[in-house]
């Protein structure tokens, strides 16, 4: 049984890294090169901007949030399988994301925001196709759909969310909650929406990027949460031996 165990958890290790590469070899591919027409260039004139929420600041947050809340319940509960299942759960909802972002990334090739002043830091040219600046930033610039940002920062808080309500027990039958219960709830989401959100002040996505990134780390998330915790209101269902 032990023996088994161990299998499993090691299966479990594999298909995270494997995902990992993928997404490792997806990031750094060239996106498809889409045409620019004139008529629609003014949606990507910005201004480069520094990140409100920079790459370092998100990790911290994706890392953070959850082990504060994984280390509370263990202190609390001293329930090792719940906190197992929840980073199973987490790290599984992260790698699905992260991949699948960026090859929706390279896929579309929507350019962002700001991509004229990346591709031209002059402030001058019409050939999109021979840009003068730096070949990292302005092939980056063509990465906009849909936003990594609100993608993890979804994936992340919504699974936060999820798991506050199991241990809360909120909305099971014949189970009266308390609002403050239901605000600490919330704050994960609002917290993922700010994130999202800034994107578009900073001028880095577009709406409908933050949009798309936003739904689509929320059901990944929620697929990845049910897969290890089938009943929502429950502690744990799924043994791994």
């Amino acid at each position: 049984m032990e023996y088994k165990s161990q299998c499993n958890i090691f299966i479990e290790t594999a298909v995270r890294l494997i995902i990992w590469l993928l997404f490792s070899y997806v990031d750094q591919s060239d996106p498809f090169i889409r045409n620019i027409h004139e008529n629609e260039i003014w949606k990507y004139q910005f201004q480069v901007t520094r990140s409100y929420v920079p790459n370092k600041c998100l990790w911290a947050l994706l890392i953070i949030v959850p082990s504060i809340l994984f280390i509370h319940d263990f202190c609390q509960n001293k329930n090792k399988k719940d906190v197992g299942y929840g980073c199973l759960a987490l790290s599984l909802s992260y790698c699905l994301t992260a991949l699948i972002t960026a090859y929706l990334k390279v896929l579309t090739g929507r350019p962002r925001p700001d991509f004229y002043f990346r591709c031209f830091p002059q402030g001058s040219g019409n050939d999109y196709t021979l840009c003068t600046g730096k070949r990292e930033i302005y092939m980056d610039g063509r990465k906009s759909f849909p936003s990594g940002h609100s993608s993890l920062a979804f994936a992340c808080m919504f699974f936060v969310s999820l798991y506050l309500r199991k241990k809360f027990g909120l909305f099971e039958d014949n189970r009266r909650g308390e609002s403050w219960q239901l605000c600490l709830c919330l704050v994960p989401i609002l917290s993922a929406a700010a994130i999202a959100i800034g994107r578009t002040c900073d001028y880095h996505h577009h709406y409908e990027d933050v949009v798309a990134g936003s739904l689509m780390g929320s059901v990944i998330s929620y697929m990845c949460y049910k897969l290890y915790f089938p009943n929502t209101t429950s502690t744990f269902v799924q043994e791994i031996n």
